[in-house]
């Protein structure tokens, strides 16, 4: 008969040996390999989608720059165009070179008697690049101790009168006797 403390024993010994065999049946390894795979592919997943948002953002760039290009290419191709050019010519003909007379002249008929406006030097100025066939003239007109009224109807009449003609600036200050007024008449022609 086996003693009872030698019987816990062996218990004892069966149930260690069962634990360490039921240990190494776990697969442990496979579980930590596998969670570590599967991590791996959730981070790639993430920087996937990253990249796939950076490329469709990419793509829709070079869209709207094409889209424009083909605007531009249209664009171009209608300026191109003959009657395109002569529509050009008509509305942004050099009117400047003879602007003096009709200026002065349109100061007559609106109420200038003793004074006509003194007018300065026209000016040429290139704003909108160096390929551009337009420029931007300008000519400033001084009246000195004028009517207001008077000189605000002039500048109305060089404005309804001559094509393309706006006005670009535009000073009153007082002075003894009156106002002097400075006014800036710009229009854009073609470079000749």
């Amino acid at each position: 008969m086996i003693s009872r403390a030698a019987e816990r024993k062996r218990r004892l010994e069966a149930a260690f040996e069962a634990g360490a065999a039921e240990r190494r049946n776990r697969p442990t390894g496979l579980v930590v390999v596998a969670a570590v795979c599967l991590l791996l592919a959730f981070v790639y997943l993430v920087y996937a989608a990253a990249q796939r948002r950076e490329a469709a953002a990419s793509l829709q760039g070079a869209e709207a720059s094409y889209q424009e290009l083909v605007d531009l290419r249209a664009r171009i191709e209608a300026y191109q165009d003959d009657e395109t050019q002569r529509a050009l010519r008509r509305r942004y003909a050099p009117l400047m070179s003879t602007i003096r007379s009709r200026l002065e002249e349109l100061a007559r008929e609106t109420g200038f008697t003793d004074t006509l406006p003194q007018l300065g030097q026209i000016s040429a100025e290139r704003r909108l690049g160096l390929d551009s066939p337009l420029l931007l003239r300008t000519i400033t007109a001084t009246i000195v101790e004028g009517d207001p009224e008077v000189a605000l109807e002039w500048i109305q009449a060089a404005t309804d009168r001559v094509t393309g003609l706006f006005v670009s600036g535009l000073t009153l200050s007082p002075v003894q006797g009156g106002w002097r007024i400075t006014v800036q008449l710009s229009r854009w022609e073609l470079d000749q």
